[in-house]
């Protein structure tokens, strides 16, 4: 993740100006413009199934994109932080707010059909089945005389 100050002339105390900037709503936390951040996100894998969480906060599940192309998993969402209102201004700015996408090889073909993706308290959980003909299969080992 990419945390950066806002652009800000230096003055003769660098310490003086940062808190000044935190003081007056000027530290924040954005991405470069166009650039997603990464979500953190945790991963785990059984034989037969991928599971993956990814911390959204703030978003709702209608402005979520998930999507499985070319044995990729592709997550993407944008947080967009409140209004502030005029006679307010920011006493700490810290969350992130922007583009947050994620690109993860998968470890096996999946079923796309049978994908399940949930959206609850801030937390993306998304499990994907193994399809079906990537599952290993047991050979049968005969005995020959």
């Amino acid at each position: 993740m990419s945390w950066s100050l806002v652009e800000q002339k230096l003055s003769r105390d660098p310490f003086a100006e940062l808190f000044d900037g935190i003081w007056n709503g000027r530290l924040r936390t954005t991405s470069p413009p166009n650039r997603p951040v990464a979500a953190p996100m945790n991963a785990w894998v059984r034989e037969d199934e991928a599971f993956f969480s990814v911390e959204l906060p703030g978003v709702k599940p209608s402005e979520v994109d998930v999507s499985i192309e070319a044995g990729t998993l592709k997550i993407r969402a944008e947080t967009k932080a409140g209004e502030l209102k005029e006679d307010e201004r920011y006493h700490r700015r810290e969350r992130y707010e922007g583009k947050l996408e994620r690109t993860v090889t998968l470890p096996f073909r999946v079923d796309p059909k049978a994908v399940d993706a949930r959206l609850e308290h801030g937390v993306l959980e998304v499990r994907l089945p193994r399809a079906e003909e990537d599952r290993p299969q047991k050979v049968q080992v005969k005995i020959t005389s």
